[in-house]
């Protein structure tokens, strides 16, 4: 390994450990709680066929995209749904639980432990970056959607499961099992200048499915 590939491993580690620290608080439920409702958590986020899921692979086939980066992947379980309906595209997969990942390793999925804010990928490396069901537990979603839009080439997906509001953005650090978990209800506007704020950005658009989860598609140059 050459010296500027060290130095930029020692950093994207220390940046990572100081994000970690950071926002420490609601952001270790998961782990701390797989082992009681693990298969619980498999019933809140659904199988393959759940509409969202099914949306993802959808703009995958109509943009004719290569690779994907999962970010809060989980399981894996929309890797699960690529296999299963056979896309030509390369899956990659980050979680910031270890529980999730080991159990994903061991189906052979290709993912690993990452922090959404400090992602270890360099600049446009997915055609798209795709995450469900993530914001609503993190509160600094500016950060997200910034490193997002730095490692996707075409597009960014976000799948809401709470829909935009048009009240301000609402969040609250809950107490669930005994363990603080960040329950976030974003405002339209929010959102939505904060991707427009990138200059790569060229359209945004809101997408409902169902009653609902709604969908964030933002376009990059």
């Amino acid at each position: 390994m050459n010296f500027k590939a060290l130095f930029i491993l020692t950093m994207y580690i220390l940046s990572s450990s100081q994000m970690a620290a950071k926002n420490l608080p609601g952001r270790m439920w998961w782990e701390h709680n797989y082992s009681n409702y693990c298969d619980q958590f498999e019933r809140w986020w659904g199988d393959i066929n759940a509409p969202s899921r099914v949306f993802m692979r959808n703009e995958i086939i109509c943009n004719n995209y290569k690779n994907i980066l999962d970010v809060g992947c989980g399981f894996a379980t929309d890797l699960q749904g690529i296999r299963f309906y056979n896309l030509p595209v390369v899956y990659t997969g980050v979680d910031i639980t270890p529980s999730f990942i080991s159990r994903a390793q061991l189906l052979k999925m290709n993912v690993s432990l990452a922090d959404a804010h400090c992602l270890m990928f360099g600049d446009k490396s997915f055609d798209i970056v795709y995450a469900r069901h993530l914001f609503e537990h993190e509160p600094d979603f500016k950060d997200i959607i910034s490193e997002f839009i730095r490692v996707a080439r075409h597009e960014i997906l976000i799948i809401f499961y709470k829909k935009l509001v048009h009240t301000p953005t609402y969040a609250e650090l809950t107490v669930t099992n005994y363990e603080p978990l960040w329950d976030v209800s974003y405002n339209v506007e929010d959102v939505l200048n904060a991707c427009a704020a990138h200059d790569r950005v060229t359209n945004i658009s809101l997408h409902n499915i169902g009653d609902f989860e709604q969908a964030l598609i933002v376009k990059l140059s």
